[in-house]
C-alpha cells in the first residue's frame, strides 16, 4: 500500500522527498524548526518540563574525572585541581545548557578556547553557542563538501565551522557579516545522526 499512488493516499504522501540528509535539513528548514520548537518550550509547561528534565538527568551534578595511575597522591592531585577548573568555568551549567538545546534546537555547539577570565591555572574554557550562530553567510550553491555552517572532507569529516561572531538575532549583528573559521578540533558539536551523511541536526521535537 505505501507504493501505491491511489488519490486516497495522495495528500498524505505529497511531502516525501528523495533529498539526502543535509539538504533535508537545510538551513531554512532548521529555522522555521528550530523558532517553533523554541517557542513550544517557552509557552507549553510540559514541554519545558520534560526538556528540563532530560538536561538534568544527562548531566546530573556534571562530569567526575577519575585518575587511575599507581601514584594515590598524583591522582587526589589532579581530580582536585580537575575539580576546581569545572568549578572554574562553570562547567556542569554550560552542558546542561548544552543538553537542553541538543533537545530544543537539535544541536548544541561549544567552542574551545583561551579565557583569561578565567580564575584557574588552565585557562582553557567552553563557549557555548547556538545553532544560528553556525552559519556560512553567502554560500555558493553547489560547493562539494560545503553546507551551512560547516565544511569537511571527502570522508565526510569536519574540517572547520564557520561561525558568526554574533547571534544573528542580536541588535549588533548587522555589523559583522564575516564568519570565522574555527577548525573542528575546538569546536564540540552534539546532535542526533539519523541519518548517513548528515552533519546538522534538527529539533527532536519536531
Amino acid at each position: 500500500d505505501a507504493a501505491q499512488d491511489t488519490d486516497e493516499y495522495r495528500n498524505y504522501w505529497a511531502n516525501a522527498d528523495a533529498l539526502d540528509a543535509n539538504s533535508a535539513a537545510s538551513k531554512g528548514v532548521r529555522q522555521k524548526l528550530v523558532a517553533r520548537s523554541r517557542y513550544e518550550v517557552g509557552n507549553n509547561a510540559y514541554v519545558d518540563g520534560m526538556v528540563q528534565t532530560l538536561a538534568n538527568y544527562t548531566v546530573g551534578v556534571g562530569p567526575k574525572l577519575r585518575m587511575q595511575t599507581k601514584s594515590k597522591g598524583f591522582n587526589a592531585m589532579v581530580e582536585a585541581e580537575w575539580k576546581k577548573w569545572t568549578k572554574a568555568v562553570k562547567l556542569r551549567r554550560k552542558l546542561w545548557a548544552m543538553a537542553h538545546a541538543k533537545m530544543s534546537d537539535g544541536e548544541s555547539f561549544a567552542v574551545l578556547k583561551s579565557n583569561p577570565g578565567v580564575k584557574h591555572a588552565v585557562k582553557l574554557d567552553l563557549s557555548v553557542i547556538e545553532t544560528e550562530q553556525v552559519s556560512t553567510p553567502y554560500l555558493d550553491i553547489g560547493i562539494e563538501g560545503y553546507i551551512d555552517g560547516v565544511r569537511f572532507d571527502e570522508y565526510g569529516n569536519p574540517i572547520w565551522y564557520d561561525i558568526l561572531p554574533y547571534h544573528p538575532g542580536a541588535q549588533w549583528y548587522h555589523t559583522q557579516w564575516q564568519a570565522d573559521q574555527v577548525p573542528a578540533r575546538f569546536v564540540l558539536h552534539w546532535y542526533a545522526m539519523r541519518r548517513g551523511g548528515q552533519h546538522r541536526g534538527i529539533p527532536e521535537l519536531r
